[in-house]
């Protein structure tokens, strides 16, 4: 077992990027695909065979995964993303992919940020429609408070190079249903203050593009996602 000892602060998403990364330079030798994986996951047992025949079949295919689902009540209910995204408690990397985008950055956003640099590098990022993964977490909770985690998302946000009228739209739509969402602006509007790094260039320019006025209407569907899928699973794996 390989332990990662924890460097400074507790920030959000750096504890898991450097245990990552410490479990790969500890591998003598990567193997075509490598799996990034939380410890509060569990998936059907041919989940891997499945993702593995997907990389197979598109030589593409840079970084991808499954859907999520997180208990709601008694049901277990997907949660979307948006656009080409794929979810950070379990992805899967090709390796030569995972090879041109390390490191990874090491704060919140992480997930989003490899995405747009290996894209930039003419990989394709999917989430598996046919694939589900649970999710017996729910997204954020060992982050803290909601007003921290969405600050964090916020300074996230900035790190990425978001259009800051894009985060001021998104931190409204998620308003509605939780007032804390507002802590995005406070954490992107300190990040910039603070001058914190940001992606390069070419990858900002990939996300902007996709935040163009014209582009705002189907965002929105994609922000919006199933609420209640009908035809969820009703069992998963035990783990």
């Amino acid at each position: 077992m390989i332990e990662s000892e924890p460097e400074g602060p507790a920030a959000p998403g750096a504890q898991v990027v450097r245990a990552f990364q410490a479990g790969i330079a500890a591998l003598e030798e990567l193997p075509d695909v490598i799996v990034k994986l939380d410890a509060d996951v569990s998936f059907e047992a041919d989940y891997f065979e499945r993702l593995l025949t997907c990389f197979g079949r598109d030589p593409i295919l840079g970084i991808a995964g499954g859907v999520c689902y997180e208990r709601h009540d008694d049901d277990w209910v997907s949660t979307h993303a948006t656009g080409t995204s794929v979810r950070g408690a379990t992805r899967a990397y090709r390796r030569a992919c995972l090879q041109q985008v390390l490191p990874l950055e090491e704060r919140m956003g992480w997930d989003g940020a490899d995405e747009l640099k290996a894209q930039v590098l003419g990989w394709r990022t999917a989430t598996i429609e046919e694939l589900a993964f649970y999710h017996h977490r729910r997204v954020g909770e060992r982050d803290g408070g909601r007003h921290r985690r969405w600050a964090a998302q916020g300074r996230g946000s900035r790190a990425l190079g978001n259009r800051f009228s894009y985060l001021v739209l998104r931190t409204l739509f998620h308003a509605r249903r939780d007032p804390s969402a507002l802590a995005m602006i406070w954490g992107y509007v300190g990040a910039a203050a603070r001058r914190e790094p940001m992606l390069e260039p070419a990858a900002r320019a990939v996300l902007r593009d996709r935040q163009r006025v014209r582009a705002l209407p189907a965002r929105l569907r994609e922000a919006r996602g199933r609420r209640r899928d009908p035809a969820a699973p009703q069992r998963h794996a035990s783990g």
